[in-house]
């Protein structure tokens, strides 16, 4: 995970993304996180994307116990987390959080 210390250490805006492939849920939220990152006030916004059911050494640290969970970081700081949230609405304010 160095690329995610690094990005947080250099106080970057980071979504982390936990995806499952067979989860409905996540395959919702991925148009939503792509029209976010399109917006010129994200370009700047770096995405990881972890496979929940592969990268569980990664997840344990940041309390991910369940796929479709996204959180949002300016720098070390976590500035919000969404659980199951398909509302895209919802997803950009948890990337706004990150300004």
């Amino acid at each position: 995970q160095p690329a995610f210390d690094a990005a947080r250490a250099r106080g970057q805006r980071i979504l982390v993304d936990v995806h499952a492939p067979w989860c409905p849920v996540c395959a919702r939220q991925q148009p939503a996180i792509a029209a976010a990152q399109k917006l010129p006030a994200n370009r700047n916004l770096i995405v990881f994307r972890l496979d929940f059911d592969s990268q569980k050494d990664v997840q344990r640290p940041l309390g991910v116990t369940r796929q479709s969970t996204l959180i949002a970081y300016k720098g070390k700081a976590e500035t919000g987390r969404l659980l199951g949230e398909t509302d895209p609405a919802q997803i950009a304010k948890l990337i706004a959080s990150t300004r």
